[in-house]
């Protein structure tokens, strides 16, 4: 399961809660890889190294310069600036 800062109230946003959240998608990271290490230790097959779909990422391009951008986007990039100092 993973909070986005945007599902946080604004008056809950505090250093802490910011530190928590980013000291948990850190251990989320650490955990898949040594899932992985586990996972190639035994033998089994390791997860495959997928690249990112270019054209979903064109298309996101082509959506954020017809709409002259959202103000949704913007008020999540604020958010994430609160939390980083």
């Amino acid at each position: 399961m993973e909070f986005k800062l945007s599902d946080i109230p604004e008056h809950e946003k505090t250093p802490l809660v910011c530190f928590l959240l980013e000291m948990i998608k850190q251990l989320t990271e650490e955990v898949r890889q040594l899932k992985d290490e586990v996972a190639r230790l035994k033998g089994n097959p390791a997860r495959p190294k997928l690249k990112p779909s270019t054209t979903i990422a064109i298309d996101k391009q082509e959506r954020q310069k017809t709409s002259g951008g959202s103000k949704k986007k913007l008020q999540e990039e604020n958010e994430e600036k609160s939390c980083n100092p």
